[in-house]
């Protein structure tokens, strides 16, 4: 071990402090045991009156007054001697070992564990800074320092929350850490701690209102509906809605699958965000229409911080045929799509390679003809390498086939799906 480091160690000098205390009592002791001696054998040969005990009192006392300087003295040569080496000697460690030195030392040592402690945040170093404030003697010194400890105990109990989310996630425990992190005035740690966090790869909660909001965006009304407790990264489902609402973004309150995704039935397939753009104009696949509708889209999943591999939309009738206008203008953006009582215009079978598709319509009036349309389509969807499916619905009308969106097994089909890269 070198030297410096010895003097730097407070246990050690805490020792060497009691090699000088034993010293010093050497020192002292000795002499005065010598001393005493002398005073006894010269106090029995004076009552005796006996010469030759004088005598040899005198003889012994030259020895014994040279030894006692010699035990007195013997310190002090040895420090003289031991200073050639200067301040990094074995005896300036023994000079240095005072009190408030070996505080001091005990005191740096703390320090330097509570900060390890501070920038791990791992149990095991906040322990060991414990034990080493544990060793300093200073109550104010003692008493600042634990309470610095009591802080960082704090952050290694979050640190382990954060390790435990990974394992077991809970939206409502994931907030309350997020929130806790965000009180933290130490702007260091709370970044250290944001950054745990994001390397968890766990989603954050939003600072938004879970239920149904109407909305407004490049001219385009919009509902959408959050749902509990909504954080970042999640899937995103597109709903266009029929002709029925053009024009009235409230009417769409009023459909079969508003009130399901609203009431929370469909979020038993996992959670997302549901968006309903109101359709621009009354065309259909429109370049404006198109262009307009996705602008909203994309205003949204940066809003939200969507899951952008989970971006899924569906249509029903007119929003239908702007469904497969949307996947065949942006081939490569939509998870999935989902086609609902309506074929396909001006859309390019070629353009959905990877996009999956599972299209429906019913067998009532008007489907029929729909059904016809969508399934030619299909057939060519999957002849240029994609991959679709058409489901007919046995007995539903146009008006019924809305119905559909009341089934969970439609959302988790949708939910399932990433897109492909």
């Amino acid at each position: 071990m070198n030297i410096l480091d010895i003097c730097d160690n407070a246990d050690i000098m805490s020792i060497l402090r009691i090699v000088k205390i034993v010293i010093t009592i050497i020192r002292i002791v000795v002499p005065l045991i010598l001393i005493i001696s002398l005073s006894i054998n010269y106090t029995s040969a004076v009552k005796s009156n006996d010469s030759d005990l004088l005598s040899k009192a005198n003889k012994s006392a030259i020895p014994k007054i040279i030894a006692a300087i010699l035990v007195f003295l013997i310190p002090t040569f040895v420090h003289i001697l031991g200073n050639i080496g200067g301040s990094t000697s074995y005896i300036h460690c023994l000079d240095i070992a005072t009190s408030s030195n070996i505080n001091s030392a005990y005191e740096k040592v703390a320090r330097e564990k509570i900060n390890k402690a501070k920038e791990s945040l791992e149990l095991s170093d906040y322990q060991v800074a414990i034990s080493e404030v544990n060793k300093i003697k200073d109550k104010d010194i003692k008493s600042a320092l634990m309470t610095e400890l009591n802080k960082i105990n704090e952050y290694v109990s979050l640190n382990q929350e954060i390790g435990a989310l990974k394992i077991n996630y809970s939206k409502n425990k994931y907030k309350d850490i997020f929130d806790r992190i965000n009180n933290i005035s130490d702007t260091k740690v709370k970044e250290k701690f944001l950054k745990k966090l994001e390397e968890l790869g766990i989603n954050r909660p939003l600072n938004a209102n879970s239920g149904a909001e109407r909305g407004s965006y490049n001219g385009v009304d919009y509902i959408q509906i959050l749902p509990p407790n909504p954080t970042t990264n999640l899937p995103l489902i597109v709903f266009l809605h029929g002709d029925g609402e053009l024009g009235n973004v409230e009417s769409i309150r009023t459909l079969p699958i508003y009130s399901y995704v609203n009431n929370k039935d469909a979020f038993a397939a996992g959670d997302f965000i549901f968006l309903a753009p109101s359709r621009p104009t009354r065309g259909y696949a429109t370049s404006e229409n198109i262009t307009k509708t996705k602008s909203v889209i994309d205003y949204i999943a940066d809003k939200y911080e969507v899951d952008m591999d989970k971006i899924s939309i569906t249509g029903f009738s007119g929003g239908s045929i702007l469904t497969w206008g949307m996947v065949s203008s942006y081939p490569d953006f939509f998870s999935c799509a989902v086609p609902v009582s309506c074929g396909q215009v001006g859309a390019k079978a070629g353009n959905f390679k990877t996009t999956p598709v599972y299209s429906m319509s019913g067998t009532v009036g008007v489907e029929n003809s729909y059904t016809s349309q969508m399934k030619s389509f299909v057939n060519s969807i999957n002849s240029s390498g994609g991959k679709a499916e058409h489901h007919v619905i046995s007995g539903q009308s146009h008006s019924t086939m809305q119905l559909q969106y009341k089934k969970v097994e439609l959302y988790k089909w949708m939910l399932e799906h990433t897109k492909k890269r």
